[in-house]
């Protein structure tokens, strides 16, 4: 998961410049990493393995769904910061799914 390495890396990169006290989420930078932690918080998986899986596969769907109707919007509104932040955020979710894919 070289996407998700690379982003870690750059958060622990800023730890040393964190306020104490505030809290610093991983989830919040990173979607393969928002996904996991949506899915896993949401309890016990008694089909094993392969229905955590298929959780992780349709919340992944799920937000990338979702993330194609903020960018289309982010299009009509003509907001170029607002689109790149997306594409962005569909890039972290598109690359992992092409390495989970292989």
């Amino acid at each position: 998961m070289p996407s998700i390495k690379r982003e870690l890396g750059r958060l622990i990169g800023e730890l040393e410049n964190v306020i104490p006290g505030r809290r610093l989420s991983f989830a919040e930078r990173n979607e393969w990493a928002s996904v996991l932690k949506e899915v896993l918080s949401a309890g016990e998986f008694p089909g094993g393995f392969s229905e955590l899986e298929e959780s992780i596969r349709e919340a992944a769907e799920a937000r990338i769904d979702v993330l194609l109707d903020v960018y289309r919007l982010a299009v009509e509104l003509a907001d170029v910061k607002w689109m790149e932040e997306t594409g962005t955020r569909l890039a972290q979710l598109a690359v992992q799914s092409a390495e989970s894919a292989k």
